[in-house]
């Protein structure tokens, strides 16, 4: 030490008289514990540094109007777009005018929706936050994307793994191409055979497993780098009414709703989604009103889904522009209820400027708390921190290449695809099909789509696995003469195979034609050997319970398709479980496991 030691509250000589060594000792050692003591202990009792305020000083700088925008997300598409044209500048206004916070991408192609996006970013003051309904990957939206099987296939493997590959493999294509946040995973439980909008885009009926697949599909989105949302709350599985024409009814009350329903929900939001997104039913049982769309409800959104399920997280609706709500209430008049019920962002107001007026006319008069709004818009100025929004909003081109549609991406689809092959009936044994057989067989593909090529992935598929079959391909429209010339081919053949594909697709007429009804019966009702492949919703298999061989594929994808003609052949052995009750026909959790063929098929250098 440079100088003697001295205490301050007694009186000592300069120099420490005999004796007192040992106490001076002692004080100093004292002095260096003291000091070690505050070294370790006063920098945690201190106050924390402030964090990035990036957020906090972008509320403070926006106006009640601006605040209220960055709440509206609208419509864009991913297709070229000449920037003079009308629709270009739409949206030009809506972002540069109206200060709107985030956009939804729909339909349109990689590099275009890339390109797109980043001319909308840097219109923007703020970073735009740019969602999309990626439900099963990007190909939901976006063409040239990995296109993965619709969940209940995935429902159908039972796998964990394999949805939490999904996910990530789904977030890493959203990121490439400059989405932030996917509106998935649907964690409605579909336990109402007739509904004509949920169904295959549901994992299943049981609340536990939908739970678990959808828990994997999340974490491995966000591993991913995006948000994620668990949706239609408080469940859309049990309607038989599209929410994209009218109001479907909710029948549940809240007990049967806590066992069934919510159990997806709860598990999500304890583990960590960031979003949940609202549907457009009623519940009447919860808000004793049964013509209460959900979304405007502040009995569900406030009382039940932040309340009792205690959700802090993003509450998005569902499309404002959707018939269970334009039908009945205004852009301005469909916010401003929205936001009072709970909702944090207002996805696809069909007048965006309205909606946005409408909720601040409310806000002055007193209707919706500013605090409230501050809340939500920080929420949302927290997520693009997060996503390091405030820093690079722009999208690199040279990644997409890269990312997009990789190998291992397509691999994996295709997987998933094969895995959910379910057999459900078997009885005359006919699995696998020995595609060296001499006996003649014949292939139908029926699906109501006048597009061409539905279901052609499948007779293709099939075609190269089986060049001596016949084959044929019918839509809704089928000609008599083309009926006759069906009729005599089946009559023909030692074996038929029949496909049935059914699309699922929102606001359209799911049901099956007529013509289509008549040779599934009249093949059900004959001695022949007949194989039924069902690609799409399993529940079409209701048409003619008593058909003695059933295969299901649980999605209509491309490469839904070609697992079943793959299965049909026996290239893999099929051990897929339906993840629904069918009907009359099967049980939640049967299938049948039917082993590969022993010789290894030989199909076509360019079949998949």
């Amino acid at each position: 030490m440079s100088a003697p030691l001295r205490c301050v509250w007694k009186k000592k000589p300069a120099t420490p008289p005999s004796g007192s060594l040992d106490l001076l000792c002692h004080c100093a050692s004292a002095l260096a514990v003291v000091c070690l003591v505050a070294t370790l202990v006063l920098p945690v009792l201190a106050p924390a540094r402030p964090r990035d305020n990036w957020a906090d000083r972008t509320l403070e700088g926006l106006s009640l109007r601006d605040k209220i925008a960055q709440l509206v997300q609208i419509r864009v598409t991913g297709k070229f777009v000449n920037r003079q044209s009308k629709d270009f500048k739409k949206i030009e206004e809506q972002i540069r005018d109206n200060h709107i916070g985030g956009l939804v991408l729909f339909a349109g192609n990689v590099y275009e929706s890339a390109m797109a996006l980043n001319d909308f970013q840097e219109m923007s003051a703020l970073p735009l936050l740019v969602s999309a309904d990626f439900e099963r990957g990007a190909a939901f939206r976006i063409s040239d994307t990995t296109s993965f099987p619709w969940a209940m296939a995935l429902g159908a493997t039972g796998d964990e793994d394999l949805a939490y590959r999904e996910g990530l493999a789904t977030a890493e294509e959203s990121r490439a191409m400059g989405v932030h946040w996917i509106f998935a995973p649907v964690v409605d439980v579909n336990n109402n055979p007739d509904n004509p909008v949920i169904n295959v885009r549901a994992f299943g009926e049981d609340p536990d497993a939908v739970a678990r697949l959808g828990i994997a599909f999340m974490r491995g989105a966000q591993a991913g780098g995006v948000l994620t949302t668990a949706k239609h709350f408080p469940g859309h599985g049990d309607t038989a009414t599209d929410s994209h024409i009218g109001l479907p009814v909710v029948p549940s009350d809240r007990s049967q709703l806590e066992r069934c329903e919510f159990i997806p929900f709860r598990r999500l939001i304890d583990a960590g989604v960031e979003a949940v997104m609202t549907a457009h039913v009623a519940v009447p049982r919860l808000t004793r009103d049964d013509s209460l769309p959900a979304t405007l409800s502040p009995e569900v959104l406030t009382d039940v889904l932040k309340n009792s399920l205690g959700f802090r997280g993003i509450v998005v609706t569902d499309a404002l522009e959707m018939g269970g709500i334009a039908n009945k209430y205004g852009s301005g008049a469909a916010a401003v209820a929205a936001i009072k019920a709970g909702a944090d962002v207002l996805l696809l107001p069909v007048d965006a400027g309205e909606a946005i007026d409408a909720v601040e006319q409310a806000v002055l008069a007193g209707e919706i708390p500013v605090a409230q709004i501050d809340a939500s818009v920080r929420k949302l100025l927290d997520a693009k921190k997060r996503l390091n929004l405030d820093r690079s909003r722009l999208t690199d081109l040279d990644r997409i290449g890269d990312t997009v549609s990789s190998p291992a991406n397509l691999a994996l689809a295709q997987e998933i695809a094969d895995r959910a092959i379910t057999v459900v009936k078997d009885e005359s044994r006919l699995l696998p099909l020995d595609p060296t057989s001499t006996h003649s067989v014949y292939g139908l593909v029926l699906t109501p789509s006048p597009d061409p090529e539905s279901g052609t992935a499948f007779l293709n598929a099939f075609r190269d696995r089986f060049p001596d079959a016949k084959t044929e391909w019918g839509n809704a429209r089928m000609p008599a003469d083309q009926l006759a010339a069906i009729d005599k081919e089946i009559k023909g053949a030692d074996l038929v195979v029949v496909a049935t594909l059914s699309r699922l697709a929102s606001g359209q007429n799911t049901s099956v034609p007529d013509a289509h009804r008549q040779i599934v019966r009249k093949l059900a009702s004959s001695s022949k050997p007949v194989v039924w492949v069902s690609i799409g919703s399993p529940y079409l298999l209701r048409l003619a319970p008593e058909m003695k061989t059933m295969l299901c594929t649980f999605s209509h994808s491309e490469n839904s398709q070609v697992a079943a003609a793959k299965a049909l052949a026996g290239e893999f052995h099929i051990d897929g479980r339906t993840p629904v009750s069918i009907p009359g026909i099967a049980l939640i959790g049967e299938g049948l496991s039917v082993p590969a063929n022993p010789v290894p098929v030989v199909v076509s250098a360019t079949a998949p």
